[in-house]
């Protein structure tokens, strides 16, 4: 995989975009990861990132597009492929897909003057008390409404659940379209769009989500926020600054609401991640900016990885 970072990053991002863990040092104790991984060459259907090594064969990679976020192939939606040691080099990583706002897939676009930059968080499947990590099959109802139970209650409701489709992996009916909802210690629901905007009523799909009660961290924000997007669908999601106001290394971002009707958050641009938040390109089912107020959820991370 060739990449090019085109602009200037902290030390710890840049140790966070899609570099393995060194020989000799690799970090089965960590039980995250976080970072970006930057593609500015085409890699046919699919794209592969790697990570530091973590203690599991099956990372569970949720995601969000990062970089460019203007122009027409904005990288708003994507899927989680295969995980584990996936890595030209047979590192750890994921494979997934990407597609735009008018559910065209972006894998074939890059080149040395177009880049696409996705920020990504991994970790293994676990429950604690805290927080929750898994690849679940759901079956979704005629809304396309899917019930979703994690495999122990939280000690709480999750502040944040941020889900990414896996499966179909190809063809129609794709679940990039997300919005989460119904949060509760038990689990929370899902509603799916395909790559056209569409319901995907009465069918099985394969989800990665993390879920954390922890609004904040020494390291993380984590929370839903109420934003009201500009004429162009951008806004700034805040949280509570970061310490020594260090940018994050990552921020995942799901929809939460509204969840029916013309205008919901379903593609998502996180970008320009700062110690105390990040703006977001928000667009709806259409591909079309959303100007009225959503509620975003939100997972920033300054750690590349973490043994929690």
């Amino acid at each position: 995989m060739r990449t090019r970072i085109r602009y200037l990053l902290p030390l710890a991002a840049l140790f966070a975009l899609s570099l393995p863990a060194p020989s000799g040092h690799a970090a089965v104790g960590n039980r995250t990861a976080s970072g970006r991984t930057t593609i500015c060459a085409p890699q046919g259907v699919e794209s592969t990132g790697v990570f530091p090594t973590l203690a599991t064969t099956s990372p569970v990679v949720v995601q969000t597009g990062n970089l460019p976020a203007h122009g027409p192939g904005l990288p708003v939606s994507l899927l989680t492929g295969a995980t584990g040691n996936v890595g030209p080099s047979g590192q750890q990583g994921y494979r997934f897909r990407a597609f735009d706002q008018n559910g065209v897939s972006v894998a074939a676009r890059p080149s040395q003057d177009n880049c696409y930059t996705y920020s990504y968080h991994a970790s293994i499947p676990f429950t604690d008390a805290a927080h929750a990590a898994a690849v679940v099959s759901a079956t979704t109802d005629a809304r396309g409404v899917a019930a979703v139970r994690f495999s122990r209650p939280l000690a709480a409701t999750p502040v944040s659940v941020i889900v990414t489709g896996s499966s179909p992996y190809v063809g129609p009916g794709l679940p990039l379209n997300l919005i989460t909802a119904g949060y509760s210690a038990a689990g929370f629901s899902v509603r799916a769009l395909d790559q056209a905007g569409a319901a995907i009523a009465n069918h099985t799909i394969r989800l990665h989500y993390w879920a954390t009660t922890q609004a904040a961290t020494p390291n993380t924000r984590a929370g839903t926020a109420v934003v009201t997007p500009d004429s162009r669908g951008t806004a700034f999601v805040p949280w509570p600054k970061l310490a020594v106001c260090l940018p994050p290394v990552s921020v995942v971002m799901t929809g939460v609401a509204p969840a029916s009707g013309p205008n919901m958050p379903v593609n998502l641009v996180d970008y320009s991640l700062l110690c105390n938040g990040a703006a977001v390109r928000v667009l709806n089912q259409a591909g079309q900016p959303v100007t009225s107020p959503v509620r975003i959820a939100f997972y920033a991370t300054k750690a590349a990885t973490s043994p929690i």
